[in-house]
């Protein structure tokens, strides 16, 4: 954060994290912390939470005063695995393995005859592939049956292979889509 020059940061825990619902990241610089005095506070965020007095509160020093409430535990627990695995692997690794599976998948699916609405430059993309369709709602039922697990936005199919993808697991999601809705011509 400090070599990006960022103030404040705030972040969640799905997908690429590999954590679940219920749980977000706040960072805040140090020096800008003791600045700032939240809109909306938490018992954890009072340094007296253990006086139960709700005429009285005063805020923790430093990043605490921006805790609310009690942790949603079992988001607390699967957000620690997933940082455990992300770090034991390594983000640079990480993002080569999904750069890799993303264009494989980008390439099967342009020569299936797919329309892409992902950036044509690898250093450009995210881990998202976006696929135009006429009925994207009825991809994701048809996809989901054949366990395949992709969302849509708008008129776009949305595919996120990660690294425990395989190419041959790209070349299955093709031929199911394939299957299931043809490429918009």
């Amino acid at each position: 954060m400090h070599a990006a020059d960022i103030d404040m940061l705030v972040t969640g825990g799905l997908k690429w994290l590999l954590g679940g619902t219920g749980i977000a990241f706040l960072w805040v610089r140090s020096s800008l912390a003791e600045t700032l005095r939240p809109t909306i506070a938490g018992w954890f965020g009072n340094a007296r939470m253990f006086d139960f007095d709700p005429k009285v509160f005063e805020f923790h020093e430093g990043a605490r005063r921006f805790e609310l409430g009690t942790t949603a535990n079992a988001a607390v627990y699967a957000a620690n695995a997933g940082l455990d695995i992300v770090l034991e692997i390594g983000v640079d690794r990480l993002r080569k393995r999904t750069s890799e599976l993303v264009t494989d998948v980008i390439e099967r699916l342009s020569d299936a005859g797919y329309t892409l609405k992902t950036p044509d430059s690898p250093a450009e993309r995210a881990g998202i592939v976006a696929i135009q369709m006429r009925d994207p709602p009825k991809a994701v039922k048809a996809l989901a049956a054949r366990k395949f697990v992709v969302d849509y936005r708008h008129d776009r199919l949305r595919v996120s292979p990660y690294f425990y993808n395989s190419p041959d697991d790209n070349e299955r999601f093709v031929q199911a889509l394939r299957a299931a809705t043809p490429p918009v011509r």
